[in-house]
């Protein structure tokens, strides 16, 4: 006897595996967003965002009192100047800092409170800190800021304007529908990918006509078919109803 073939999956199994398994895929799609909404809304902990605008300024602006396209681009390029400093020195800021609550945060926490960027490609950067208390995240900026300017003034001589201090720490979003969003399209990635594995790798129930006559060799020919009782489609409608109507005939003779 030849061997049976391997069975061969179309697009068409997929998709009549997808459709039979639908309620399964709901709920847990809908099980994960629910899950990630409630972390992102009570499990998360509120966050601070508190920040500061600084002006690149060059000695020769002062200098020469005027603006001009040249004076623009040293100023610009100066931003990026203060970007390298930052970096390079970020560890002597924070040293530098006067506010109680760099004895709480360590080094590597301050890293990552702490962030630095350039407003839509200006003269201007911008200092943020992000923390969970709302009085820490605007100390800690007003003595970034302050830090931050005698270092700049240390090692280039020049000077930097600060053009918004740090104000009172808003709330940041919990981005509670973000979290909901990617909660059920991870519950709808897994719940298909799980429900196809187990279908059409794991299981090897067979349940179909389809499936003997086409994975199984001729030398084992079909000889008959047991039809589902239950069924009452038009396709078993005859044998459906033959089946009702013995039982209900039993019936009445045992009364």
């Amino acid at each position: 006897m030849d061997e049976v073939k391997e069975r061969s999956i179309s697009i068409s199994d997929i998709a009549k595996v997808l459709v039979n398994r639908i309620w399964i895929i709901a709920v847990v799609s809908i099980v994960c967003a629910v899950a990630t909404f409630c972390y992102s809304s009570f499990v998360k902990k509120q966050q601070y965002v508190s920040s500061s605008m600084i002006y690149a300024n060059s000695a020769v602006n002062d200098l020469m009192g005027t603006i001009s396209s040249a004076i623009v681009a040293t100023n610009k390029s100066l931003v990026n100047t203060y970007s390298v400093i930052w970096k390079c020195c970020r560890e002597a800021i924070f040293r530098l800092c006067e506010s109680p609550q760099r004895d709480i945060y360590s080094f590597d926490s301050l890293k990552k409170m702490i962030k630095v960027e350039t407003v839509s490609n200006t003269e201007i950067f911008k200092i943020s800190v992000v923390c969970e208390d709302k009085e820490d995240a605007e100390n800690l900026c007003n003595s970034i800021v302050d830090s931050f300017e005698d270092e700049v003034r240390r090692i280039t001589n020049a000077d930097i304007v600060v053009v918004e201090y740090p104000v009172l720490a808003t709330a940041v979003s919990k981005q509670r529908a973000k979290y909901t969003v990617i909660g059920f399209v991870v519950g709808l990635v897994l719940s298909v990918g799980f429900v196809i594995i187990v279908d059409l790798f794991i299981d090897d129930t067979i349940d179909s006509v389809e499936i003997v006559k086409s994975n199984y060799c001729d030398e084992l020919p079909l000889l008959a078919i047991v039809p589902d009782e239950n069924v009452s489609s038009k396709k078993h409608n005859h044998y459906y109803y033959y089946r009702r109507n013995y039982t209900s005939n039993n019936d009445s003779e045992e009364k």
